[in-house]
Order: C-alpha cells, then structure tokens, then sequence
C-alpha cells in the first residue's frame, strides 16, 4: 500500500477476509501497531512524498478487503481518519495445476483426449508431427496454432486486451476465440 499525506504522521493497514467484521479506523491502528497476521504501517516524515509498505503471506486466488487509515502528529490530540477506507482485491493464484494429459482412443477421424486435474480450469492443446523441429510455444497453445502452424479457422485478437480477457478468466466467454480442426479445449 503506498500513501501520500499533506501533513506528517502514519498510514496503517490492515487485510482481511470481506465478509469479515468492519474494524474502525481506531482498530486498525491497534492491530498494525500490535503486529496482528496481514497488517503493516508506516511512518510519513515528509509531506506530498510517497511512502509504501507491503503486507505479506496472503492466500492466493482469495478475495480480500484492505482497511487504510491515516493519524496526524497534531497534538494535544491526533486526528484518525475514521471510518478506514476499504477496497477489494483478489490476489492471483499463483500454484501451478497438476495433472495429466493422456491419449484415449486414436482412428482415422480423430482421438481421444482424457485429463486429470487437481484443480477446475481449462485445458487447451495442440497437434503437432512427432518430428516437428519448432516445438508450439505457450502462445502457440493458447491462441491454437496446431500442426503445421495452421492458424484457427478465425481471426485471433493477440492483444493486451485479449491476453487480459483470458488471464482474468474471461476468455473462454469469448466468441472471437474459435478453434481450429487441429486444436482445442476442454473444460475441467
């Protein structure tokens, strides 16, 4: 979290589950001074500059609510923004799937693919030749460039926008994101 202040004083942090009690402004100063699990704070000593400091140890693919509030040095009394600002943010999941892929039954009209899992999501695969110099690349499986670098059979929007559709598991609702014969998906 990083904070700019108009006026010297501290920032304190504190991350939670959403659905959990809201904390006052006042508690989460308490939690961030006394070390609770996912809270930081930190020390403004100069006014308009950014100070930062980081909460570490969250759960990964979890939604959590951050609780921010700031204190003045003004004495006799600080002032404590009351109540905490809070947003939203999902953290990534960042633990790989394991599974594994198999071939099922194999003809002259086509093949069987069976998956195994730990977690739901989607599979995609191409086909390439056995002797293909030019292994498919991440891109290549993603976006279905199968044997013989055939493109899919529609156009495939390899942009920002479009990797960003289907990293923030929009994707597979896409209907620009057609496969071709020699490439596929399948969902878990």
């Amino acid at each position: 979290v990083a904070v700019a202040l108009d006026e010297l004083g501290r920032a304190y942090v504190h991350v939670l589950a959403p659905a959990a009690q809201v904390p006052s402004g006042e508690q989460v100063k308490e939690r961030a001074l006394a070390n609770y699990t996912w809270t930081t704070w930190t020390e403004v000593t100069k006014v308009g500059a950014l100070y930062g400091s980081a909460v570490f140890g969250l759960q990964s693919a979890t939604r959590h609510a951050v609780y921010l509030t700031v204190e003045d040095f003004w004495e006799p009394e600080r002032n404590i923004l009351e109540p905490a600002l809070r947003w939203e943010f999902y953290t990534f999941d960042d633990v790989p799937p394991r599974g594994a892929i198999s071939l099922g039954t194999v003809t002259n009209e086509g093949f069987e693919i069976m998956g195994e899992s730990n977690k739901n999501g989607t599979v995609r695969f191409v086909v390439v030749p056995s002797a293909n110099e030019k292994k498919p690349t991440f891109w290549d499986v993603m976006f279905g460039v199968g044997y013989g670098q055939k493109q899919p059979s529609g156009l495939v929007e390899n942009t920002t926008a479009a990797y960003k559709r289907w990293f923030e598991g929009k994707y597979d609702d896409d209907p620009r994101m057609t496969f071709g014969p020699v490439s596929a998906k399948g969902v878990f």
